[in-house]
């Protein structure tokens, strides 16, 4: 998945000391310095001052991260191959081709949006692990980055959002894992709490309880698609947010951020 880094957490500590320069950083998906790395902020956040060193307290154990995502991967695929309807989503909107699903759940709600593409499956599973590229086609991603390697299908990335409108910068350290089941690719990732990229003062730290793809290849339709697109977000972008603002911006920035995403697709076709 990307770069082989080396995970401090993996009980390595070949990179412990070092500095990562000119970082640059994974969706609602689709990341920053391993543990023990030294975090050189002056490229993403001029005036931030962030924690440069870290201790083997602060670390996760790679225990701790499998089963963290392994439980999230559960709970995506018992909801996934559920009719939405009966799982209590409801739809709120359909626009350029993709339909928009919301369900109210505790502490905010969770946003599921379908849509087809022209692309392969295994192209838009292949697009997904492309996360140093995401801030080239989302524009609302400043820094986007793999922080290491977990296992092979296991990773820790770091991502920071844009500030938009009055909202502070948001940011989110994640566990996420791809998988090729017999049927589709999945993609799912979730939030974990570590110091491995130290929260500021100036930048919100968002949690996502779960954010997953389910890619599914299809017969071609009038359209020229061969691939459905299934995706959740859950997530608390923190702070003292209305949830009626953000579930209604989030609702309609949904069209668009797909458009962006086959847009990138087309960008990066041939490093798919």
């Amino acid at each position: 998945m990307g770069n082989n880094y080396s995970c401090y957490n993996c009980f390595s500590k070949e990179l412990q000391g070092q500095t990562i320069e000119n970082s640059t950083s994974a969706y609602p998906y689709d990341n920053s310095s391993p543990a023990g790395l030294n975090y050189n902020n002056n490229k993403p956040f001029e005036n931030e001052i962030m924690e440069e060193s870290y201790t083997e307290s602060e670390t996760l154990s790679k225990t701790e991260l499998i089963d963290t995502i392994n439980k999230t991967m559960q709970k995506f695929l018992e909801d996934i191959r559920q009719d939405p309807e009966k799982l209590g989503y409801k739809k709120v909107l359909t626009q350029n081709a993709v339909e928009v699903l919301l369900k109210d759940v505790p502490g905010g709600y969770s946003l599921m949006s379908i849509w087809k593409c022209t692309y392969p499956a295994e192209k838009v599973a292949s697009f997904l692990r492309l996360v140093d590229k995401r801030k080239d086609w989302d524009s609302h991603v400043s820094e986007c980055k793999k922080i290491c390697d977990i296992s092979s299908d296991i990773a820790v990335y770091y991502t920071l959002y844009k500030r938009f409108l009055t909202m502070a910068p948001r940011d989110v350290l994640i566990v996420g894992q791809q998988l090729h089941l017999e049927d589709a690719w999945v993609d799912v990732s979730t939030s974990i709490n570590s110091t491995l990229v130290p929260e500021t003062t100036s930048i919100v730290r968002a949690k996502i309880v779960l954010a997953g793809y389910y890619i599914q290849t299809i017969p071609k339709d009038e359209n020229g698609n061969i691939t459905l697109v299934t995706s959740v977000s859950e997530a608390n972008f923190g702070q003292s947010l209305a949830s009626g603002i953000v579930k209604n911006m989030s609702t309609n920035l949904t069209p668009k951020f797909v458009k962006a995403m086959i847009d990138g697709m087309k960008k990066f076709d041939n490093e798919l």
